[in-house]
């Protein structure tokens, strides 16, 4: 039963890590920093965008407000990072940007309630 845990885990892991690892392949390639923090930014925000039109409005609560912000603002720095640090196309830089990957993925999975 665990290892059915895990295989349906690798998917998901994928599928969230796909939005930093994009923002990462654009900096490494291109190694435009605009562009790799653009395809890093874009994605969080327009996830945030999609919840606010979703919901239909904030709710009243201040403490759900300063989560949010939170919690989109890390995802959209940390996304902005991998690819900017992956645009200088160095290994050190690449490994930072590998672990901005890995912490936007906690950050991501941390807000699932």
């Amino acid at each position: 039963m665990d290892f059915l845990v895990f295989l349906t885990f690798i998917p998901i892991f994928i599928t969230i890590a796909a939005f930093p690892l994009c923002a990462l392949l654009v900096g490494w390639y291109t190694k435009s920093r605009i562009a790799a923090i653009a395809v890093g930014v874009l994605p969080p925000l327009l996830l945030l965008i999609i919840v606010i039109m979703n919901t239909g409005s904030f709710p009243v609560s201040d403490s759900w407000l300063r989560d949010a912000m939170i919690y989109y603002s890390g995802l959209i720095i940390t996304g902005g990072l991998a690819g900017f640090f992956a645009s200088y196309h160095e290994r050190r830089k690449a490994l930072i940007a590998f672990g901005c990957v890995i912490l936007f993925v906690m950050i991501f999975l941390s807000g699932i309630r």
